[in-house]
C-alpha cells in the first residue's frame, strides 16, 4: 500500500465524524426526528448544536428526558420550553428535589392549569419559584385566596429609586423604609411623587408627577424620576438657574432566577 493510499484512507476515518454531524445537522433542519434525537443525546455534539437539534424536537418524551437528565442547562431549559405535556410539565414544576428552581420556573411558564399553579405559589421550597407561580395566576379567585391567607412573600412590592421623595400610593403616604420597599396589593394603583432637587431647579408644569401600575402577584416594580431637557442660565462663573421636566415612571424588574440580579422591564 502506498503512502498516499494510506494517507487518503486516514484522511477518510478522520472527517468520517464531521461528515456525520454536517449531515445529521443538515437532516435535523429540514424536520428529521430521528437526527434531531441523535444529535440533541449526543456529548460529543457541541453544545450549540444540541441546542438547536433540541429546539427542533417535537417528540415530548425524549424532550422530558432531556429536561429531566441532560447536564446542559441550556439544553435542559430548552427541551422544556419544548414541551406542550402537561403531565411533564408538571412533574417538573413540582419536583422540588429534583429539576433546579430555575428548570422549575421554565415548567411553570408552560402549566396551564390554575390551581396547580395556587398550589406551587404555597408549597415550593423556593421563595422565587413560589413568587413567579404567582404571576402567572390569571384566576381572580384564586389570586384573592392566596392574599387572603396573609402570604406577604407573594404581593407585589414597590421600590423608590434615587431622587423620588413625598411618595404617595392611592393618596396614602408612603413611610420611608431601610431599603425603600413596601408591598401593595394586587390590582390597580396610583402612585405621586416629588423628585429630589439637588440643583437650583425650577421643575416645569409640563412634569408628569403622577402614573399608573397594575400590580401583580410575585411581581417588583422600581419607582424612577425620567429627568427631561434642563436648560441653565448662568448668572455668574459659579452660580446657575435651570428649568425643565421630569416624569415618574413605573418599571418592572423580572428576575431571571433565584439570587440573581433583576432585570428591569418598561412597563
Amino acid at each position: 500500500m502506498s503512502v498516499l493510499t494510506l494517507a487518503l484512507i486516514v484522511f477518510a476515518v478522520e472527517s468520517s465524524p464531521g461528515q456525520t454531524q454536517v449531515k445529521l445537522s443538515t437532516d435535523c433542519q429540514a424536520g428529521d426526528q430521528k437526527a434531531c434525537v441523535q444529535l440533541a443525546r449526543s456529548n460529543a455534539t457541541t453544545p450549540a448544536v444540541r441546542l438547536a437539534a433540541v429546539r427542533k424536537l417535537t417528540d415530548q418524551s425524549v424532550l422530558t428526558e432531556l429536561a429531566r437528565t441532560c447536564t446542559v442547562r441550556n439544553i435542559r431549559l430548552a427541551a422544556i420550553r419544548g414541551l406542550i405535556n402537561q403531565d411533564a410539565l408538571s412533574r417538573i414544576a413540582q419536583d422540588g428535589k429534583g429539576p433546579g428552581p430555575i428548570e422549575r420556573g421554565a415548567a411553570i411558564e408552560r402549566l396551564q392549569s390554575q390551581e396547580l399553579l395556587a398550589q406551587i405559589a404555597r408549597k415550593d421550597p423556593s421563595k422565587w419559584v413560589r413568587r413567579k407561580a404567582a404571576n402567572c395566576l390569571t384566576d381572580e379567585g384564586l389570586i384573592a385566596k392566596l392574599v387572603a391567607e396573609a402570604r406577604k412573600e407573594l404581593l407585589p412590592t414597590v421600590t423608590v429609586g434615587g431622587g423620588i421623595r413625598d411618595v404617595t400610593i392611592d393618596g396614602k403616604d408612603v413611610k420611608e423604609t431601610l431599603l425603600g420597599i413596601v408591598t401593595v396589593q394586587p390590582g390597580r394603583h396610583t402612585v405621586t411623587a416629588d423628585f429630589v432637587v439637588k440643583e437650583n431647579v425650577t421643575w416645569e408644569e409640563g412634569s408628569v408627577t403622577s402614573t399608573g401600575v397594575d400590580a401583580r402577584l410575585g411581581a417588583a416594580y422600581v419607582l424612577e424620576a425620567e429627568v427631561g431637557i434642563v436648560t441653565w442660565d448662568y448668572l455668574s462663573p459659579q452660580t446657575r438657574r435651570g428649568g425643565g421636566t421630569w416624569k415618574l415612571v413605573v418599571r418592572e424588574e423580572v428576575s431571571p432566577g433565584p439570587d440573581l440580579l433583576p432585570q428591569i422591564l418598561r412597563r
